[in-house]
Parts: C-alpha cells; structure tokens; sequence
C-alpha cells in the first residue's frame, strides 16, 4: 500500500526480519510483546534498515524496533486509505494481512475490526481470475448473439 517505493511492502519486511534474525512470520507475534515503542521517521527501506541495525546495537529490544516500524508502515498505509476512504466492513489482502502485529496497528489507528480471508496472500490472484473469467463469458455471449444476429 504504497505510491512512491518498496517502504511499507512485504519485501520491506522480510529485509527487516533478515535484519532482526526473525523468520518473517515471527515479526508480527514478537512487535505484541512490545512494552516501548522507538519511533521510525521513515519507511524507506534503506534508511529503516539503518536505524533497526542501530537500535539492535543499542540494546533496543527487537519486539520494541518492530513495534516502531509496524507503526511507521501503518501511519503511511492509513494515510493512503483516508484518500479513499474506510468504511465499517474493512478488510486487509495480501501476506501482510498474516502478520498480526501489522494488523492490530492498522486496527488501532482506523477504529475498525478488519475482515481477513483465511488465505489473504492469495486474494489479488483469486480476484484477477475471476475477472478474467467474467471478461471471457461477455466476449464469448458477445459472439453467441453476435452469430445469431447474422443467422437472422
């Protein structure tokens, strides 16, 4: 959810967990055992990284540097979504949807409960199929009465 670069995606993430010596599915779980939250000044994933490598240096907790980044991301995430809006029934899609620490953020600062799919990483993909699938069946009703128009 982002317009400008990587900052706030996946991939950003999963360099952070690199960074942290966390599996990525761990991230979210371990930012909730958070006590005391470092603040990021970005999402830009060159200089986040930076900044996790110096907190962990510092002693600064991973859970507490997660914490910080899961508000960053989700400060930048909810700032797109007021451009177009959140209404009562929310829902997050993506891989980023498994992580609950993202989502507790997002959550928190929107006031709404989001509605997650049990597969969230795969929704996009479902939703092009079936997209393709509805483009296909007018192009081929399309034909079907195209060809009985000209048997008439």
């Amino acid at each position: 959810m982002n317009d400008k670069c990587a900052g706030g995606t996946g991939r950003f993430l999963e360099v952070i967990a690199d960074v942290l010596r966390l599996r990525l599915e761990d991230i979210g779980p371990v930012s909730l055992e958070s006590t005391e939250k470092y603040p990021f000044n970005t999402v830009c994933a060159v200089f986040a990284k930076s900044d996790a490598l110096s907190l962990l240096r510092k002693g600064v907790p991973k859970c507490d540097i997660l914490s910080g980044l899961h508000d960053a991301i989700s400060t930048r995430c909810c700032n797109l979504l007021k451009r177009v809006s959140v209404k009562k029934d929310f829902t997050i899609t993506g891989g980023i949807a498994k992580n609950v620490g993202m989502v507790a953020k997002i959550e928190e600062k929107l006031g709404v409960t989001a509605v997650l799919a049990q597969d969230p990483q795969i929704v996009g993909a479902v939703g092009a199929a079936l997209f393709a699938r509805e483009r296909f069946l007018q192009k081929q009703n399309g034909a079907a009465v195209a060809a009985s128009a000209g048997t008439a």
